[in-house]
């Protein structure tokens, strides 16, 4: 289970205020319990990860 808490978390004020997740293992964590519909991508401006739809939205290695 993850100790992360997402609907806690700080939101991004450079990406539509999307959760920042603190590290790749955190948010690869969501996408694993997602059963791959969340993917997990480094915000842009560097403020940690964020989660987004896997086949809905676009980004890298998509």
């Amino acid at each position: 289970m993850n100790d992360w808490s997402y609907s806690e978390s700080e939101r991004c004020p450079a990406c539509d205020h999307r959760a920042v997740l603190p590290d790749a293992a955190t948010a690869a964590g969501f996408v694993a319990r997602s059963g791959g519909r969340l993917a997990a991508l480094p915000c842009p401006v560097g403020n940690g990860w964020h989660l987004v739809r896997a086949r809905a939205e676009p980004g890298p290695n998509r």
